[in-house]
């Protein structure tokens, strides 16, 4: 089943425009994001599922019932039905970033596990997310060489040559005879955010300048302009209402379920919650060189529906194997669930600040209010916090 998985074609770029209003067809664009290393299925129940939902002023998105999702092997088979369906030359499978970090695994290979994954299921693009140079920017471009797939960001360059790290943030892909032409933006503040050192030879811009500045070229080439973008759902709202010529937005970064598809100022945006508990389909129709059509679902990859792929279940097993004890170790044992927000305080927040308190003898403990937790599901009584 791993074959069917890893069918991705290498649609290459189109030397010549097509002519004018002489295109059409339909084409399917797969789509995750904020994976953060999740390599395995786990289990959620109703309740806030991701870091950034259920503070005011963000309506939460929840699972409607209990039981475990997601996985590489899981998710594998979901990819690989949709090319069946659909046909793998008519599929592109895209990433929004932050993939490796966060996961003990993922830090135990400085992020050669996920990308070994994503390998195997045929991601053919992927923006640079924040956590994306948590291991250096050196060891980012050693996970290049390693992927099959290329990672970038339009708004990040390199200080010694003033060129896009890692190389050209665009592509263009034919599917069903349409050119879709790919930007990636990563985030803009990531140099603030994360640690200075390891993207010190790094400098992060505008992810709206930066697309003024590449769409007109990447325009010429394509049919239709699809960014995928690193920036959160606020900015990419800003970037459709503002920059003018994109066709569609594939977000990442604020974790947002954003299904069905919605329309800003005419641009389609999407976004597919976090830790691949759900896989983004749309489907998109041009005619006439013109798009007329986006439907899209994010369906969550409960478990039970999507049986794992045996090739990549085998993959996930062999790339847990040298750390199995230190991956299975139990620290603690949850004795009710852990809720996780951005932007208030956490059970497990409290507990932090609780237990650096107690560790340092402080009269109070101050925590960045990143909603530390268990991103994408809450734990059920008795179950174990790993």
């Amino acid at each position: 089943m791993l074959a069917a998985c890893n069918s991705a074609p290498q649609q290459q770029e189109k030397a010549a425009p097509a002519a004018p209003g002489a295109v059409s067809g339909t084409f399917t664009i797969l789509h995750t994001n904020d994976i953060h290393g999740r390599h395995r299925p786990f289990a959620v129940a109703p309740g806030n599922a991701t870091s950034q939902t259920g503070d005011p002023g963000r309506p939460p998105s929840s699972f409607e019932h209990a039981g475990t999702v997601g996985g590489f092997a899981h998710l594998a088979t979901a990819v690989a039905r949709v090319r069946q369906q659909r046909g793998a030359a008519n599929v592109l499978l895209l990433d929004g970033g932050d993939t490796f970090g966060d996961d003990l695994l993922a830090n135990q290979t400085k992020g050669a596990a996920n990308i070994r994954l994503m390998n195997a299921l045929g991601y053919q693009f992927m923006a640079l997310g924040n956590h994306d140079y948590d291991y250096g920017s050196a060891r980012t471009r050693e996970l290049q060489q390693l992927a099959h797939f290329p990672m970038r960001g339009a708004n990040v360059t390199d200080k010694a040559t003033g060129q896009p790290f890692l190389g050209d943030p665009t592509q263009v892909f034919t599917l069903d005879g349409v050119r879709v032409g790919i930007l990636a933006l990563t985030y803009h503040n990531t140099g603030l955010t994360g640690n200075p050192k390891n993207t010190r030879e790094l400098t992060f811009s505008s992810g709206l300048e930066a697309t003024r500045r590449y769409l007109p070229g990447l325009r010429a080439r394509a049919d239709v302009v699809v960014v995928l973008s690193h920036q959160g759902t606020k900015v990419d709202e800003r970037l459709a209402r503002e920059v003018p010529g994109i066709d569609l937005i594939v977000g990442a970064h604020s974790h947002d379920l954003i299904t069905p598809p919605r329309q800003v100022a005419g641009v389609w945006v999407v976004q597919a919650l976090s830790d691949a508990a759900v896989l983004g389909q749309l489907t998109v129709q041009v005619q006439n060189g013109r798009l007329t059509k986006v439907e899209g679902i994010a369906p969550p990859l409960w478990t039970d529906q999507y049986p794992a792929d045996p090739a990549v279940a085998a993959l996930v097993d062999s790339l847990r194997a040298p750390y199995r004890a230190q991956l299975e170790e139990v620290l603690a044992t949850a004795t009710g669930r852990i809720g996780r927000q951005y932007k208030s305080a956490s059970p497990f927040d409290q507990l932090a600040g609780e237990l650096l308190r107690e560790a340092t003898g402080a009269e109070v403990a101050l925590l960045p209010g990143v909603g530390y937790g268990i991103s994408g599901f809450s734990l059920q009584r008795g179950e174990k916090l790993r």
